[in-house]
């Protein structure tokens, strides 16, 4: 046996699957991973090209009994048979590995790798450690199939955090559209991939707890492994001064790459829940996930279009409700009206601001326990226990809190929308209940004072347009009306294309019955020589010359001129013709000069 990079073990030093892996396209892998939630094995077939090709195969979860998850929880405590366990565990992931195999009807020469995350039972990042239980070798002797494991060293030993591992997945299955987007992942730690439009555009990061502390407080509580439906969540009540105080760990202050240990949290958490009834400590440990979740997006280099939930923690109805209420803004009250003149600053709406107003007790908390360390600093000092320097620390870390806290008022104020200018307000696209995003189009307001108009000109024009030109028009909302105004911008580039030059013009909305929207026709009188037009069907070509037939006191007369250009079947031409004369159109071939000609009808001049 033999190790082929880090953490790879093969079942036969000369397989000749692992040079076929250097060179094929795709490859058929079996991903395995038993969460921080402790509830099973995951199983899944793949086929892909390790970049950015994914094809999804069968996939099942086969979950843990009570008696080893019993056990597994003792060993993490280290109250356990770790070495057992972790045999025991690597057994199990064999079981799976088979039965998906034999529900795909995958042979083990068909099969290139297998994936083996392990269960992580130490992660701490922070000193460069990190354990996944799981036997690789044992796993691939087994199978016959190789195997790879300790997935996270690597990047530990690069300096990273050696988690989130998911996010280069999430981005092949996401695909380049729609985004920013956010693959929110919530096992028993919670973590966010975000997507870029770019190919490089990508951070993940572990936002919090996950399912974890919930699980916990129902087995502790209530002897389940966890909370089904989130019924016992759905029971109770949030407590938000304990909230406050969970929400008030420097991890969430952490700017990523941060990853955590599954019980990170769990003695801050414990004495917060402590006396709690089973459902108000469940409620409040979903709202402790569920904040951090959604405070996670301080972090993103821009807003997500969407969220997509994955991991067993998009099961339980309780949490994913309290996600998508601390994400999106619900519409508590609108404080206009459809067709309400408005001025700027005026109120418009108003979301509902309980997390928002909780994140500046949060802050608030912080920048009194910042108040009383400098306190008691400077006593230390005074009395020569402590340096300088350690009361300097003290007032950096209070003038930070007093920052944050002041981060989360304006963060509070802005669940207040305000009117941007004075306008017109619009038909709401939304209604009160509603939740919103800052994608969401909300409402319309609109300065009718003056309306703006854009058009193209065409290129050969250009030398005879300038600022401030009249211009008119016309809307097939007032036929007969004649609304007049000016250039007020010329683009500086010709379309490349339609050769043409783009034009705004301002037209003055004095008695408000113009719309933005509208169609208009526009006229633009431009300086220049003066042409006559005539029908096209006038116009004759011999001896390749052109020239019309006019009438001069009923007789016909050739006249030479020259053709400029075509417009609306009429051709603008030079010559010795000016507006007003008669040319004929039809009955041209029998005419001659000074023959004499009846007029059959006149279509006008």
């Amino acid at each position: 046996m033999k190790g082929v990079g880090t953490g790879r073990v093969t079942s036969d030093p000369d397989s000749p699957k692992t040079a076929a892996m250097d060179t094929n396209d795709t490859y058929t892998a079996i991903g395995l991973m038993s969460g921080t939630s402790m509830d099973g094995v995951d199983a899944a077939v793949l086929v892909t090209d390790g970049r950015d090709r994914v094809e999804q195969g069968p996939a099942l979860t086969i979950p843990y009994d009570d008696a080893f998850r019993a056990r597994l929880r003792a060993a993490i405590a280290g109250t356990g048979d770790m070495d057992a366990v972790e045999v025991e565990i690597t057994d199990l992931h064999r079981d799976a590995v088979r039965v998906l195999m034999e529900r795909a009807g995958l042979s083990a020469d068909q099969v290139d790798i297998v994936g083996f995350h392990g269960h992580t039972v130490l992660h701490e990042p922070e000193v460069g450690r990190t354990r996944q239980i799981g036997l690789s070798q044992r796993l691939a002797d087994h199978l016959g199939i190789d195997v790879v494991g300790d997935l996270r060293l690597a990047d530990m030993a690069a300096g990273g955090q050696g988690a989130p591992v998911a996010p280069v997945f999430h981005r092949a299955l996401a695909g380049p559209e729609g985004r920013p987007v956010v693959v929110l992942n919530m096992g028993g730690v919670a973590n966010v991939t975000w997507l870029g439009p770019g190919e490089a555009d990508l951070l993940g990061f572990d936002t919090g707890p996950g399912n974890a502390p919930i699980d916990d407080w129902c087995w502790r509580m209530v002897g389940r492994m966890y909370d089904a439906d989130g019924a016992l969540a759905k029971a109770g009540t949030v407590d938000q001064a304990r909230l406050a105080r969970m929400l008030a760990d420097p991890y969430f202050d952490r700017k990523p790459p941060k990853s955590l240990d599954r019980d990170a949290f769990h003695e801050r958490v414990a004495e917060a829940v402590d006396g709690l009834s089973p459902e108000d400590g469940a409620a409040t440990l979903v709202a402790f996930s569920a904040e951090t979740i959604a405070g996670s997006a301080r972090w993103f280099p821009a807003p997500p279009t969407r969220w997509i939930a994955t991991g067993g923690g998009r099961h339980n109805p309780a949490l994913m409700a309290a996600i998508a209420a601390a994400v999106d803004g619900e519409i508590v009250s609108f404080a206009v009206e459809t067709g309400q003149l408005i001025k700027k600053n005026d109120v418009i709406m108003k979301l509902d601001s309980r997390d928002a107003g909780l994140q500046v007790r949060v802050a608030d908390t912080r920048v009194k326990e910042a108040e009383n360390a400098l306190e008691r600093a400077r006593r230390l000092r005074d009395n020569n226990v402590r340096s300088k320097a350690n009361v300097e620390d003290a007032e950096v870390i209070l003038e930070r809190a007093k920052l944050e806290l002041s981060q989360a008022r304006e963060a509070l104020a802005d669940h207040t929308m305000r009117a941007p200018f004075d306008g017109i307000v619009g038909i709401p696209r939304v209604e009160v209940g509603d939740r919103v995003t800052t994608a969401s189009e909300i409402i319309t307001i609109d300065d009718r004072t003056t309306l703006q108009v854009e058009f193209e000109v065409a290129e050969r024009h250009l030398s005879r347009l300038v600022q401030d030109m009249p211009v008119k028009a016309r809307t097939p909302s007032f036929r007969d009306k004649d609304i007049e105004g000016h250039i007020i911008k010329i683009d500086s580039r010709v379309d490349p294309v339609s050769r043409t030059v783009k034009v705004r013009a301002a037209f003055p909305n004095t008695d408000d019955s113009l719309r933005p929207g509208m169609s208009f026709f526009v006229h633009l009188d431009l300086p220049g020589e003066m042409l006559a037009s005539v029908p096209e069907l006038a116009l004759q070509w011999q001896n390749g010359e052109s020239f019309v037939w006019r009438i001069v006191d009923g007789a016909s007369e050739r006249v030479a001129v020259v053709s400029k250009r075509r417009l609306n079947n009429k051709v603008l031409i030079e010559g010795d013709v000016k507006p007003g004369d008669v040319v004929v159109v039809e009955g041209v071939q029998r005419l001659r000069n000074g023959r004499t000609v009846d007029i059959s009808q006149s279509e006008g001049s």
